[in-house]
């Protein structure tokens, strides 16, 4: 009986003790229900929004065959030793920054079309 009364004493003490205009926190239960009804919470949108801002812009994709004509032109730059795979892997990219660098490019290790032509220009 006696820990009934002490409480509810202390829910009347929290009560009394927050300022006016503002409500009781709400259950858990409450919290949880527009997730159940097949919306997010603010919270969880706001993540997502986070999240999907976070990511870089995705890369240009490039074919395979164009990757091959890169890689061609690297090595003809002498700058890649691998063979002509089409596909734009790590030595592929050590060797761009490679050719950027010696041809006072920005220096970022991707291709573009402008460096395309470039590597297409190397003679044989």
């Amino acid at each position: 009986m006696v820990v009934g009364i002490v409480s509810l004493m202390s829910v009347g003490v929290l009560f009394a003790q927050q300022p006016q205009g503002q409500s009781a926190p709400k259950p858990a239960a409450a919290a949880a229900q527009p997730a159940a009804q097949g919306q997010q919470p603010q919270a969880a949108q706001h993540k997502t929004v986070a999240r999907a801002t976070s990511h870089r812009a995705a890369a240009p994709r490039w074919t395979k065959a164009q990757v091959t004509q890169a890689q061609e032109g690297l090595k003809r730059a002498k700058v890649y030793n691998g063979p002509a795979t089409g596909v734009l892997g790590r030595a592929t990219r050590r060797a761009i920054r490679a050719f950027q660098r010696e041809h006072k490019l920005t220096v970022n290790g991707q291709l573009s079309d402008s460096l395309l032509d470039m590597l297409k220009a190397i003679p044989q």
